[in-house]
């Protein structure tokens, strides 16, 4: 109980002080994606999973042409690439804009918005989207007790995946990961993991293209 209390008041504070500094470079994006690139501001699917399972919006910058997802999902061969990788190699759905958001993680900063509304936390593991657990657990379908553990955390912003290797890190191994993370809560990790954050953005550690 203690540390749910700390947690949410570390989450309160440093996601209002980074929303107030932030904010004047999430509106110059903003702009910039309509201008460049029409469409919506934020990414309209897929909705992520959250605290018990449960669904919910994640506020994200656009950084794929309209409909991304959709479009993916409805090419058998590009859909089944996505979710045995994860991602797609040379993503053509990515927009001018949406490269270099990617390339310096700024699509994430609207996430803060899910902070203070307490869907997300500064730290946690990272929101999954259901195509993705789906197709897993139809290979994998043990794997089901990493997710019945990370289910029982709000889902963060940054946390141990990000900073141990990203997308170097293969998918089970990630679920193992934030598990067990879930599972020992620790306000001295957090604070670890968020003092790492900044240089696994700066150094690209672990983003492949």
């Amino acid at each position: 109980m203690l540390y749910r209390i700390v947690k949410r008041t570390i989450d309160v504070i440093l996601s209002t002080v980074l929303w107030i500094l932030t904010s004047p470079l999430m509106l110059l994006i903003s702009i910039l994606i309509k201008l460049f690139d029409g469409g919506e501001v934020f990414v309209g699917t897929p909705v992520r999973y959250g605290l018990e399972g449960k669904h919910f919006f994640m506020y994200k910058f656009r950084t794929m042409i309209p409909n991304a997802h959709d479009l993916t999902m409805g090419d058998s061969n590009k859909r089944d690439e996505l979710l045995s990788n994860h991602k797609l190699k040379g993503d053509s759905r990515v927009t001018r804009v949406g490269r270099v958001l990617r390339g310096t993680d700024l699509d994430e900063l609207p996430q803060l918005i899910n902070v203070l509304l307490g869907h997300m936390s500064m730290v946690g593991p990272r929101p999954f989207y259901s195509e993705e657990i789906e197709h897993h657990l139809k290979e994998y379908p043990k794997d089901e007790k990493y997710l019945k553990n990370i289910f029982k955390v709000k889902p963060g912003i940054t946390g141990i995946w990000q900073v141990s290797g990203r997308n170097e890190i293969p998918f089970r191994e990630r679920l193992r990961m934030e598990s067990e993370y879930a599972l020992n809560p620790s306000i001295i990790k957090d604070v670890y993991i968020l003092l790492q954050t900044p240089w696994v953005v700066i150094s690209r550690k672990g983003v492949t293209d």
